[in-house]
């Protein structure tokens, strides 16, 4: 009879463990699910975000080809500046360059946090928001003006838009394709070439290196265009020395926690600019019907 009681109540503490058990994977699947919805909603979020923002830019993009010539006159032609920045900057008043890789997701403004938390944008947008996909932005240790020997831009790694497609800057293919960077500031535009991308370590660079140190700068220069891994891309042709100025590109890497995914690029051109706004450049070209 005891012998049976037992089981009885062995019985009943499984069956109870059971259910706590059903109960707690339930409980596990709703968060799960509640989670990645949540996601997906700040992703759309971001997403109507930008589409905004790109309002804010003119409809025609800045080619190379269209970049006014320098040519050796006592006045050269201003380039037309596709990005109001007075605009932008009425919205955050930290935003103070864009930047824009053409025919990929990259095109975003770039901020700087004036204050003593440096990452506050790498967890807020651009309204002070929290989010996830936060900003593109720099640190103090840069100036605002892209004249240090390396300048370095954050970004997320997100599913879509940020700094997502730098991750295909690793194919060949891709690499070859995606040459030009553009920085527009509120009264220049700097074009770059991108040369060179590959996954690194996660240590913070400009507290690793002293690149206004020319030595320091010469032998960095010296390691990333003779890399040593196989999974570099470099682009042929292209040489450094210490008077060049540079930006990387610093992303995250997916299921690598401590690596980053960096692309870099020279600056080969500057060009004083101006936004002359929408309607002036209509009636400076004429309508689709000529008037």
């Amino acid at each position: 009879m005891s012998d049976k009681k037992n089981k009885n109540s062995k019985k009943k503490i499984w069956t109870i463990l059971y259910i706590l058990l059903g109960i707690a994977c339930l409980f596990c699947i709703a968060a799960m699910g509640i989670y990645i919805m949540a996601g997906r909603r700040q992703e759309e979020q971001t997403a109507l975000e930008h589409e905004t923002l790109l309002e804010l830019v003119a409809e025609a993009e800045t080619e190379t080809n269209d970049l006014p010539e320098t040519a050796e006159t006592e006045t050269v032609e201003k380039a037309d500046l596709p990005i109001d920045f007075e605009e932008l900057q009425s919205i955050n008043p930290e935003i103070y360059a864009w930047i824009r890789i053409p025919d990929t997701t990259v095109d975003y403004p770039v901020l700087q946090h004036d204050g003593e938390d440096q990452s506050y944008y790498l967890k807020h947008t651009i309204y002070g928001e929290v989010e996830t996909a936060a900003s593109i932005y720099t640190e103090w240790y840069n100036s605002k003006d892209f004249t240090d020997p390396n300048t370095i831009i954050y970004g997320h790694n997100m599913k879509k838009g940020m700094f997502h497609d730098l991750r295909y800057f690793a194919e060949q293919e891709y690499f070859d394709a995606h040459e030009d960077l553009y920085i527009y500031m509120p009264d220049k535009i700097l074009r770059y070439q991108i040369f060179t991308s590959y996954e690194y370590d996660d240590r913070h660079l400009l507290a690793s290196f002293d690149f206004k140190d020319e030595e320091v700068y010469a032998e960095y220069l010296e390691e990333i265009m003779n890399p040593r891994s196989m999974y570099v891309m470099l682009r042929e042709g292209v040489e450094l020395d210490t008077q060049d100025r540079i930006v990387t590109l610093s992303t995250c890497v997916a299921n690598k926690p401590n690596n980053r995914r960096l692309v870099q690029a020279v600056l080969v051109e500057e060009l004083e600019a101006e936004y002359k706004g929408v309607d002036e450049v209509e009636h400076e070209g004429g309508t689709e019907d000529g008037e």
